[in-house]
């Protein structure tokens, strides 16, 4: 594969995963959600890979926030990451590329 810019770590982990056949997307990745009694985890496909989580607790003021701290891991053909309940109160949650 031939691509237009240099590829991240986590871009070429995510191509070797694919295989040859699927290739990495162009489009927004959509984001799901799921909640435990202790954590809350988000996902997102694999195919987009390179996209990190930022959050705020106010949609209308505040600026945006990277979760640095988050490795996302492959589950399943997704990317995941977990996020521990007690943090997670009255937050808001977004990718970012």
């Amino acid at each position: 594969r031939i691509y237009g810019t240099a590829l991240s770590a986590t871009e070429i982990a995510a191509t070797d995963a694919l295989g040859p056949d699927q290739p990495m997307s162009s489009q927004a990745p959509s984001l799901t959600t799921s909640w435990s009694s202790t954590n809350l985890q988000l996902a997102w496909p694999l195919a987009n890979a390179g996209y990190t989580v930022q959050t705020r607790t106010n949609l209308i003021l505040g600026a945006w926030t990277t979760l640095g701290n988050l490795t996302a891991t492959n589950n399943n053909g997704f990317w995941q990451v977990t996020l521990p309940t007690a943090t997670t109160n009255q937050a808001f949650y977004r990718l970012i590329k």
